[in-house]
């Protein structure tokens, strides 16, 4: 492409030169008629003047050898006049020529810079085009990349947890069949020494011994017995594994805990959190540390929401969900948590006496306050703490609405 551009280039100043050579042969050819038509005239004017110079006197030839003179001078001042108007005529034309041809020249040399300036910016914008493309396709990968491994180690995580809840549902269910296979083989064993005793009484009796006979009702009070307490031990193994249990019932206004009793079956509500839906895994029952962090961070969320709003706090509130939260704290780190809140409710609820300048009654408020969180933090010594059902008070304090996100687009019943 650019070396066509070259030969037209090429072909147009041939072309131009061609012009020019041609318009000074045609100049040169005119000024040599011009000088022979000037030369003819003289020759003519000067034999008219030898031919009737005889017939004149000499101050009639003066006069006109002074008029032929004046003739051949201004003919000579024509004739300058035309060479200077004709050498004028073509320089002019020489200096447009060579300006046409510089302003196509330059006119040229610009198409082509900004043809090659288009062209480079073309392969610049592709190339940078290219390597976007490129930088995002590799993004991309490694984020499909890495969700798909998320997402593998998701389900490789609840695999290994739906595998452990079974496999400890199958010994629950194992140890169950055992117990209830050993009392029906003791049942079994009863039944038959029972048959075997109905059996042998109904031989003749032996003669009367010299002693008084045995009671004969001591051996199957006996094994009553035995299976009695077996029994109960059932029960009071049900009733304690029973007790450490924990239930959900997610319903339209929000969740409810229920805890176990020290009973077989028995279970009885011991918190209501309004506008909550359980985030995880829904099972049949639950553990300590499955449930009660639920219920302790909704209320720590509804106190850092009063603590650091806007305006009037209502400190009788935040300091209503501390003192909730306090119920469901399962750890060290709880009570960690709860050390903090309770600082920094000190330190909200102080700041408006301490700005206006009641010290006794801040030193005060301070001394009850810190009463109460000691005793506070001393119930909470132990591991877990069943927390009670919530009374009308516990209602009227209700924590607000908190909106957690969970898997599940809506309420469900377990």
């Amino acid at each position: 492409m650019a070396a066509t551009k070259k030969k037209k280039v090429a072909k147009k100043k041939d072309e131009k030169a061609t012009a020019k050579k041609t318009a000074a042969k045609k100049t040169t050819a005119k000024k040599s008629t011009t000088a022979k038509k000037t030369a003819t005239a003289k020759k003519t004017t000067t034999k008219k003047a030898v031919k009737k110079a005889p017939a004149k006197s000499k101050k009639t030839t003066a006069k006109e050898t002074v008029a032929t003179e004046a003739a051949a001078k201004n003919s000579q001042k024509k004739k300058l006049a035309e060479d200077t108007k004709i050498a004028e005529e073509k320089r002019l034309a020489e200096e447009a020529a060579a300006k046409k041809a510089e302003e196509e020249r330059l006119a040229e040399e610009a198409r082509i810079a900004e043809e090659k300036r288009l062209a480079e910016e073309a392969a610049a914008k592709k190339a940078e085009e290219e390597r976007l493309a490129e930088e995002a396709r590799i993004a991309e990968e490694k984020r499909l990349a890495e969700e798909a491994a998320a997402k593998k180690a998701e389900e490789e995580r609840l695999a290994e947890e739906a595998r452990i809840a079974e496999e400890k549902r199958l010994a629950e269910e194992a140890a169950a069949k055992k117990r209830a296979a050993e009392i029906h083989q003791k049942i079994k064993e009863i039944a038959a020494k029972e048959a075997m005793e109905s059996e042998s009484s109904n031989t003749p009796p032996p003669p009367p011994p010299a002693t008084p006979p045995e009671n004969s009702f001591g051996k199957p009070m006996m094994i009553a017995a035995a299976c009695f307490i077996l029994i109960i031990a059932m029960i009071i193994i049900s009733s304690f594994n029973n007790s450490n249990r924990y239930f959900i019932k997610n319903t339209f206004q929000g969740m409810e805990i229920w805890k176990g009793d020290f009973a077989p079956v028995s279970k009885h509500k011991i918190a209501f959190l309004e506008g909550v839906v359980y985030p995880g895994e829904e099972k049949n029952c639950y553990t300590a540390k499955e449930v009660l962090p639920v219920a302790f961070f909704h209320y720590i969320n509804a106190a850092d929401a009063l603590l650091n709003a806007d305006g009037d706090i209502d400190f009788k509130r935040a300091r209503t969900y501390i003192d909730n939260a306090s119920k469901y704290a399962t750890d060290t780190k709880d009570a960690e948590t709860l050390s903090e809140y309770r600082t920094l409710f000190f330190q909200v609820s102080l700041k408006p006496e301490l700005d206006t300048g009641h010290d006794t009654e801040a030193v005060s408020h301070t001394e009850n306050e810190a009463t109460h969180s000691a005793t506070q933090e001393a119930s909470e010594a132990s591991p877990e703490i069943e927390a009670p059902a919530p009374s009308s008070h516990d209602k009227e304090t209700e924590a607000p609405k908190v909106h957690e996100k969970t898997p599940h687009g809506e309420s469900s019943h377990n």
